[in-house]
């Protein structure tokens, strides 16, 4: 789905019309979904369809505050309110910039994770206050018995940040998962696990 929005974009640009963003959440539970009945429809509800809404989503403060993002990367999350304040609730208080990205939630990378062989890498590249240490993780879902897709996943941590001037407070301990999109990253990712970094 984004590789068929950058190219319906290229041509929008070219056009000099606006560009699409979406924005995808994968996330997974082990648990089945309920359904509502409508008469004779039934509609699924699941918390996993909540969590997956919420990982899809661009918050205005982050589309403000990132309106003109240059990293390789498209899926960032800040917290702006402390633990305290949140009472419990973090999850609904993060704030989330996922335009032409793809978040997955903790559950769906631990269960993608038990399922493909990853190679870990740590480096350093540019994201937004500076150079900060990155985690990728590279693997290769099997699509046919000789077809393989390659899958590159950050890992980051949420910075705690200022609401008003999105200065960085500090690092928490809360994990994102992003499946990158980027060439640039596949490329690289490719040349650190074969050694050459």
């Amino acid at each position: 789905m984004v590789e068929i929005v950058k190219l319906y974009n290229a041509k929008s640009e070219a056009g000099g019309l606006p560009k699409l963003e979406i924005g995808i959440g994968i996330t997974y539970r082990n648990t089945a979904p309920l359904y509502l009945l409508d008469g004779e429809d039934r509609i699924m509800i699941s918390e996993a369809l909540n969590l997956s809404d919420r990982l899809s989503g661009c918050h205005k403060l982050a589309r403000k505050s990132l309106p003109n993002n240059r990293s390789v990367f498209n899926v960032f999350v800040l917290q702006t309110i402390s633990e305290e304040t949140a009472a419990g609730a973090m999850e609904e208080f993060l704030v989330r910039y996922n335009v032409n990205g793809i978040c997955l939630s903790e559950d769906a990378f631990e269960k993608l994770r038990n399922e493909i062989s990853f190679s870990t890498i740590e480096v350093e590249l540019p994201l937004l206050w500076g150079k900060e240490r990155v985690v990728l993780h590279s693997g290769a879902v099997p699509l046919s018995a000789d077809v393989y897709q390659r899958l590159v996943v950050r890992e980051a941590t949420v910075p705690f940040v200022d609401p008003q001037k999105l200065q960085l407070k500090e690092m928490t301990t809360r994990r994102y998962f992003e499946l990158c999109t980027s060439k640039v990253i596949y490329d690289y990712a490719d040349k650190m696990v074969a050694g050459g970094g």
